[in-house]
């Protein structure tokens, strides 16, 4: 989910699949939006006055969950399922090899906590022993892009390792963002 507080009329975006929107139809302050199949891919609240959202990512709250629904019943919508999992995580680069059909990406074996998983990334700055965020799959970036299992040249890619423009904290940013040592593989992050 996103807010935008300031440039889109107090907006909360929620995608509940990975589809490009095709048509739209609007009710009371929300907007729904559908696929080509005419499923619901998400919605739009517009005028969402909800304490302590902050502009960019949300991270979805029991009470948040909660408010959502009841938006979603007064236009008698399907109400949504709380997911409470944590998709961006702190891991430790294990291990990185160069990609044998590219120059600019690197294969990375990433612990985070729970499982190691391989993820193929292009940034310059990426070394080994470092500690990252990963974006794990399912997860979705403040600009709506969602995080796929994927394959890079070839190769299988579970996840990304994010940076500081890709988490929204900062504007402009070149690599990944490197953690501090006292962050704990596995917790989840929040910025």
């Amino acid at each position: 989910m996103n807010y935008h507080a300031f440039y889109i009329d107090n907006n909360l975006l929620i995608r509940i699949k990975d589809d490009e929107c095709h048509c739209f139809t609007k009710e009371n302050n929300i907007s729904i939006l559908y696929n080509n199949k005419e499923e619901v891919i998400g919605y739009n609240i517009f005028d969402y006055n909800f304490e302590g959202l902050n502009e960019g990512l949300v991270v979805l709250t029991r009470e948040l969950h909660e408010d959502i629904n009841k938006q979603l019943t007064s236009i008698k919508q399907d109400l949504l399922d709380f997911d409470d999992k944590d998709y961006f995580v702190v891991g430790y680069v294990k291990s990185i090899k160069k990609h044998q059909k590219s120059d600019k990406l690197n294969i990375c074996q990433v612990d985070i906590g729970s499982e190691v998983l391989q993820i193929v990334c292009g940034a310059s700055n990426v070394a080994q022993d470092q500690k990252v965020v990963v974006a794990k799959v399912g997860a979705v970036l403040f600009n709506g892009t969602w995080i796929h299992k994927g394959s890079l040249m070839n190769v299988e890619s579970n996840g990304m390792i994010c940076s500081a423009k890709e988490l929204n904290l900062v504007k402009e940013s070149t690599g990944i963002l490197v953690l501090e040592d006292n962050y704990k593989i596995g917790e989840p992050f929040v910025a």
